[in-house]
């Protein structure tokens, strides 16, 4: 039996200038090393939880065949965010700093080293440092709302509760 591959979240600051190129090279990168890795805007993410439960959703997606998607990449950005649409969940929690962005992958010690030294970057101290109004904004979340539950429960609950709306 295989051993399960672990992921981990990284702060990262990659050597481009733009996103678009990082993005395609975080792609081919990934694909060359055979891991997993997705790029996240930090200004939404709320916490570790928040990217490991979306990966959890989207495996759960795939293997219900209910994905969006068509690469587990994507539609962990979809479940992170909230979203069905793929515009709508790179608008929302796709990274949009190749300076300074999230990197979810299960590359081990060595596979991450080669991954960052194809994005021409490194890693940074990893501190979730969303916007708190931003995050209320993007998954709809009053004050009221707060009152019982805390950002990332609620956060969460709707990630769990996207895609399945009547």
């Amino acid at each position: 039996m295989a051993a399960e591959k672990r992921l981990r979240v990284c702060c990262v600051e990659a050597g481009f200038e733009d996103i678009g190129a990082l993005i395609e090279r975080l792609r081919e990168a990934a694909g060359e090393l055979g891991v997993f890795a997705q790029a996240f805007d930090p200004s939404i993410i709320v916490s570790e939880r928040h990217l490991l439960h979306a990966h959890a959703l989207a495996l759960k997606a795939f293997e219900e065949r209910e994905n969006y998607a068509k690469s587990i990449e994507t539609e962990t950005l979809l479940k992170a965010a909230a979203e069905t649409r793929i515009d709508e969940a790179i608008m929302k929690a796709g990274a949009k700093d190749p300076k300074d962005f999230l990197l979810l992958t299960d590359a081990d010690r060595e596979k991450l080293g080669a991954l960052l030294g194809k994005l021409r970057g490194k890693t940074k101290r990893l501190a979730f440092k969303y916007d708190p109004w931003r995050v209320k904004e993007v998954f709809n979340i009053t004050e009221k709302m707060l009152e019982n539950y805390s950002l990332e429960e609620l956060v969460l609950e709707r990630m769990a509760l996207s895609g399945h709306e009547n």
